[in-house]
């Protein structure tokens, strides 16, 4: 990803470039263009588009320039886990991001810390941006979901790997985001995220990953955070393939505890804490 500058504009944006030098395959940025094209313009906590196209071989995607994502913030606190409030406003908007691209028909299959940012214009910082759309799919007809050999998938820490579910649906996306809560209200992490992340081709990291997951008690992996993480877990593992989330109920509910800490019931992503 490079500065750019659009000379018709002026404006500063993000410029991503892949080689893709076969016509016969689709990239990750083509993928990720053809995202936006489903996505109504200047959608709250999504990215603006720019420009796309190719280029003696190269593939290029223009979007708005943000900054640093929530991994980033993390990491550089030196702190072990964010604060409830901080998980609970993240949430928040990101359940709302994801029932914006759900209601237009668009899984983004690589939900994780490192691809929600905070927006970098004034007004923008509270802001959670869901980015990274390389590895999303349109779905042509809602909830009919099909193993179409299409595992175009993102790291496997948060979902669930090929060979282990033969269609990726809504309730996956969503578990993916209530593992992402979970890792970053767990002092040091989801266990099985410890090691770092697992490439794609990486089958045997998969299956070890596969197992570790498997092997984690439930009482275990949400020991010692409030129970509402646990609950939304088990509510998405408990959806039928073809099942439309109740985004709204887990959105009052996060709000419910916020209000509860003692904190106001709006979702800016108040950071420091």
């Amino acid at each position: 990803i490079y500065l750019a500058t659009d000379y018709e504009t002026g404006i500063d944006v993000a410029l991503k470039v892949e080689h893709h030098p076969k016509a016969t395959s689709r990239s990750a940025i083509q993928y990720e263009q053809k995202i936006y094209s489903h996505l109504p313009a200047k959608s709250e906590g999504i990215p603006q588009f720019f420009s796309g196209g190719s280029l003696g071989g190269w593939e290029y995607i223009g979007v708005e320039l943000l900054g640093p994502s929530v991994a980033t913030l993390l990491a550089e606190s030196g702190r072990s886990s964010l604060e409830l409030h901080s998980v609970c406003c993240l949430g928040m908007q990101l359940i709302d991001r994801l029932a914006l691209l759900h209601d237009h028909g668009i899984l983004h299959r690589d939900i994780k810390p490192e691809n929600c940012v905070i927006g970098l214009t004034p007004g923008t910082e509270q802001t959670i941006y869901l980015t990274n759309f390389g590895c999303g799919k349109y779905i042509r007809h809602p909830l009919r979901f099909m193993n179409d050999g299409d595992l175009q998938m993102g790291f496997f820490t948060y979902i669930l790997p090929p060979f282990v579910t033969t269609s990726y649906t809504y309730r996956d996306d969503l578990e993916a985001l209530a593992l992402t809560l979970i890792h970053l209200i767990k002092p040091y992490g989801l266990p099985w995220a410890r090691r770092g992340m697992l490439r794609q081709e990486d089958r045997l990291g998969q299956q070890l990953l596969s197992t570790a997951k498997a092997n984690t008690a439930m009482e275990g992996l949400c020991s010692n955070i409030p129970t509402i993480f646990k609950d939304f877990l088990l509510y998405c593992r408990s959806m039928k393939v073809n099942e439309y989330p109740d985004y709204q109920q887990w959105r009052d509910r996060l709000s419910e505890l916020v209000v509860e800490k003692g904190y106001e019931a709006a979702s800016p992503f108040y950071w420091p804490p």
